[in-house]
């Protein structure tokens, strides 16, 4: 099976102490078959962190998650800095390891991550939406700061509850060369206009959109 990408997003209590998450990571990343761990606060949500943890299967983290000795204390270390959290899910990215987190010397690891919310029914159409989305970045988005770099699929589960509603969640990554460009390029008419193929799919029930920034696990 290929690897997987277990994708987390917590919500903190008041002035948690970060360094709680920065250890959990290095417990995750310790763990069999655990291939990378990626953290960060949201841009735009500084009480907010997503987890990208790379899997080699689904398998090795549930494997992870049966093991109490493990997973009771680093659940521990989680639960002291989390208010709540939603639930977890795994995507396929392809090519691996997914490129769009990698970043270089010139940046790129800004990193627009969106999930597309639909009803748990399969939807037809969404990947190519999010296709012809990269093919105009790739044409008009150097400019714009667009990284060249990008990934997205369905989660594997395709019953997620989110916001108490059984969904499926459409997942997409982007790499912009710095903040400052995304930021940009989000308060832009452009952002609208090249992001209208996805944001006018037929059954889309929530376009949630937010930044990372993968330079610094402390970002």
């Amino acid at each position: 099976m290929a690897p997987v990408t277990e994708v987390v997003l917590l919500t903190l209590v008041p002035n948690a102490d970060y360094a709680a998450i920065t250890e959990s990571a290095k417990i995750l990343a310790r763990q069999p078959g655990c291939l990378a761990v990626r953290t960060s606060r949201l841009h735009d949500a500084r009480d907010k962190v997503h987890y990208f943890i790379d899997w080699d299967s689904v398998a090795s983290h549930l494997a992870f998650a049966r093991n109490g000795d493990v997973y009771a204390p680093f659940r521990a270390l989680v639960g002291s800095v989390m208010a709540a959290y939603a639930p977890p899910y795994h995507v396929a990215l392809a090519p691996y390891p997914p490129a769009v987190f990698g970043g270089d010397g010139d940046g790129g690891r800004a990193v627009m991550v969106g999930k597309a919310w639909f009803p748990a029914a399969r939807t037809d159409g969404v990947a190519e939406a999010f296709a012809a989305f990269v093919g105009v970045l790739g044409e008009r988005g150097r400019a714009l700061g667009f990284a060249g770099r990008a990934a997205g699929d369905w989660a594997l589960e395709e019953e997620i509850l989110y916001k108490e509603v059984k969904s499926r969640v459409f997942l997409f990554v982007v790499a912009w060369e710095g903040v400052e460009a995304y930021v940009r390029f989000r308060g832009s008419e452009e952002f609208k206009s090249l992001l209208a193929p996805i944001a006018g799919l037929r059954g889309l029930r929530e376009l949630d959109i937010c930044l990372v920034d993968l330079r610094d696990a402390d970002a």
